[in-house]
């Protein structure tokens, strides 16, 4: 019965059905139905997209801007993106906003970018609620408006947008744009950011059990946490996993666990791994160093994927 379907949404893309043409374009690129072929996936995408279909502009704009199958243009990136954004796609508003703050593309013009941000953030898309919150606080493209910024910051976390939780948590921790001072609130949504797989709240949630900071000290607690950010590649957390690896402060005592953790710690140019990796090997076979260096090449990290803000909107 697939098949049938997808001859008859062939037929329809060839009759010149937009829809199709979309929708054909994205079975290309999984191999659903069809071979999976990169250029079908390109050429009934660019299709899609010249008749208007909103989907498609934006994905062929992504294509472009990334140089995913294509050569990287970013001026026709803009272009498409700018068309799908016109349509009140929010993914769209949302690229488009980000590439005219970075001037990927075109002219950079923060105001113009918040513009599409705004229409990104209105219709839900919590990155840009994230980000347009930040251009409150700091004035990026505007006057500063940290009410208007902690509304957007709110609706962005309420969301479960983890960025945005963790920020909420550092400025109930500080006290500031506005927030008053709170230590069980700042925890509740560092928390939430690091349940929701946040790299850096997850640490601190470790550090906080681990030392009895705003919660009851749990060594256990601050393991299972220290092992989460270490999974996802975090240097100290490593070297904190390391070594309760080697105390026996992991509920264990494993040797060759905790010369892997330090080694990737060191990887990292983290400095107290490399003093607790040069007391470590003295005390293992070479055999034990041996699988301890299978383990670091056998390792691979898995971040969840946010985007780093500090350092987009660092050079305005």
């Amino acid at each position: 019965m697939f098949e049938i379907g997808v001859r008859f949404m062939r037929e329809a893309a060839e009759a010149g059905d937009f829809r199709a043409q979309a929708r054909l374009a994205v079975l290309y690129v999984h191999g659903k139905g069809v071979p999976n072929d990169l250029t079908n996936y390109l050429m009934w995408t660019r299709k899609a997209a010249e008749r208007g279909a909103a989907e498609a502009q934006l994905n062929l704009a992504n294509a472009r801007g990334a140089g995913q199958f294509v050569k990287q243009d970013l001026v026709e990136a803009r272009e498409w993106a700018e068309k799908a954004a016109r349509q009140g796609l929010p993914e769209a508003c949302y690229l488009l906003g980000n590439m005219t703050a970075k001037g990927e593309g075109g002219e950079k013009n923060w105001p113009q970018a918040n513009e599409w941000l705004r229409k990104a953030a209105e219709r839900g898309h919590r990155d840009a609620q994230f980000r347009l919150a930040w251009d409150c606080f700091y004035g990026l493209g505007m006057s500063t408006n940290n009410a208007e910024g902690l509304l957007w910051l709110r609706r962005s976390a309420d969301g479960g947008w983890p960025p945005a939780e963790y920020l909420l948590a550092s400025y109930y921790s500080v006290g500031a744009v506005g927030l008053p001072k709170d230590a069980d609130k700042s925890m509740h949504w560092i928390r939430r950011a690091a349940e929701h797989g946040f790299l850096h709240a997850q640490f601190y949630v470790a550090s906080s059990y681990m030392y009895g900071r705003d919660v009851p000290k749990d060594m256990a607690a601050a393991v299972r946490w220290f092992r989460k950010a270490a999974e996802q590649g975090h240097a100290e957390a490593q070297n904190s996993i390391g070594y309760a690896c080697e105390t026996g402060d992991a509920g264990y005592t494993n040797l060759v666990e905790a010369y892997m953790w330090y080694q990737l710690a060191v990887k990292q140019g983290e400095a107290r791994s490399q003093v607790n990796l040069k007391r470590l090997i003295p005390r293992l076979t070479p055999e034990q160093i041996s699988d301890g260096d299978r383990r670091v090449r056998e390792f691979t990290p898995h971040p969840a994927e946010f985007p780093d803000l500090l350092s987009e909107r660092s050079e305005h």
